[in-house]
């Protein structure tokens, strides 16, 4: 289980090589919480992803775990989506996983989780872990190819989803603010476009009642983002250039449309 610290010791922020590399959004860096977890010898996480963000974490005093690493290739994404809702997936997906890594990390060195990389760790020497997860625009395409798949199991557990489109909502909402130049609104959301055409091929995957009403929420809820972050903005989609680029997504990629 992950505790939250105080907030004087949120002190493990991106290094300057990434923070020149990624585009962050800049009101994040103040809230950053830094997590810790405790583990025992054997102590075994299964495999997982931080809901498609970027990741630190340090290990603490004698601490040691073994870490294991799996790209967000679309092959993996499907293997993990599919086991979802399974325990010890470690044990029935891994070797289906493609381009894995493994490392031996002590409190000497920062793990870094780029997006939407599966991992699981093993604590080889107890202590506390400590960490810490961040979006940037480079976020959005991992996590919109993630929700995609993600779509086909809806019907097994809805709630995951719903937390991953919040937190990709999240993401697209912070860059859609009157901080950010228009231009780059275009590559905001390409990967809503991505994400609105690849919905449209799963509702077969959504037709519980209670994935339903999940789904209806998070749209209904996503079309007033959309709308408060692009009416009447001038700014390209689709290779096009659009003086109200709201009117734009209504005709072509509405989140409602998703509904029918």
């Amino acid at each position: 289980m992950n505790i939250a610290l105080p907030k004087d010791l949120w002190n493990l922020r991106p290094c300057q090589k990434l923070q020149n590399a990624l585009r962050l959004n800049c009101q994040e860096d103040e809230q950053l919480e830094l997590k810790a977890n405790f583990s025992t010898t054997g102590t075994f996480v299964d495999l997982h992803i931080d809901q498609n963000r970027h990741g630190l974490s340090q290990s603490i005093g004698d601490n040691e775990k073994i870490w294991l690493f799996y790209p967000p290739t679309e092959e993996n994404l499907r293997i993990f989506t599919q086991s979802t809702g399974e325990t010890s997936r470690v044990t029935k997906i891994s070797r289906q996983l493609h381009e894995g890594l493994v490392a031996q990390v002590d409190s000497t060195k920062v793990v870094y989780i780029p997006p939407g990389w599966i991992h699981a760790t093993f604590t080889t020497q107890p202590g506390t872990l400590v960490g810490i997860n961040f979006s940037s625009l480079e976020c959005l395409p991992v996590m919109a190819e993630s929700l995609g798949i993600h779509s086909t199991m809806m019907f097994r557990l809805p709630g995951d989803f719903s937390d991953d489109f919040l937190e990709y909502q999240s993401v697209i909402a912070s860059f859609l603010t009157d901080e950010f130049e228009p231009q780059l609104l275009g590559e905001v959301l390409s990967s809503w476009v991505w994400l609105h055409r690849t919905l449209q091929n799963t509702a077969q995957f959504r037709q519980t009642t209670e994935a339903q009403q999940m789904f209806k929420a998070l749209m209904e809820l996503f079309c007033k983002v959309l709308e408060t972050g692009t009416a009447g903005k001038r700014a390209p989609c689709c290779e096009k250039q659009y003086h109200d680029l709201y009117r734009h997504i209504q005709r072509h990629h509405s989140p409602l449309d998703l509904l029918n």
